[in-house]
């Protein structure tokens, strides 16, 4: 079941700095796991680090399941760790991708034990295996309870 008070009306905050092109950050929560409604974001330069999203759900809530859809062209991947927290202070790692978690749906489903969450931060380092690796074409974050 999708989480009902949404996360499409949460608030999402890229790191400072971060370089935030037409199609911003708030494309990742509006419901809509499109190609062309993705979020193309990319780390701070001259030397690119990792570009964080933080999303603020509106209240608390158990959750064991996040979906990220991701963009990526060909056989590139986005390399990105999840991180959940019921306080925006600390926060607990629940999935990393790797080479090849993308899957035919341009999805991974990120599994955990039930959690109280209000933070979900999101750390890319953008599409690996792609011309401008840098690059973030994330598509949509989905929050879940089972």
């Amino acid at each position: 079941m999708l989480y009902n008070t949404s996360i499409s009306l949460a608030k999402v905050t890229p790191s400072a700095g971060a370089s935030q092109p037409v199609f911003g950050p708030q494309r990742l929560t509006n419901g809509i796991p499109d190609r062309f409604d993705h979020f193309l974001g990319f780390p701070t330069k001259p030397k690119p680090k990792p570009l964080e999203i933080l999303i603020e759900m509106k209240k608390v809530a158990t959750l064991s399941r996040l979906v990220v859809y991701e963009r990526a062209v060909g056989k590139s991947w986005e390399q990105h760790e999840i991180l959940v927290s019921a306080d925006g202070t600390t926060f607990e790692s629940v999935g990393k991708t790797e080479k090849e978690t993308r899957g035919s749906e341009n999805q991974v489903i990120h599994r955990f034990d039930p959690k109280e969450v209000k933070f979900i931060k999101i750390v890319t380092e953008g599409c690996q295996d792609l011309t401008f690796p840098s690059f973030s074409r994330l598509s949509e974050v989905m929050a879940f309870t089972e």
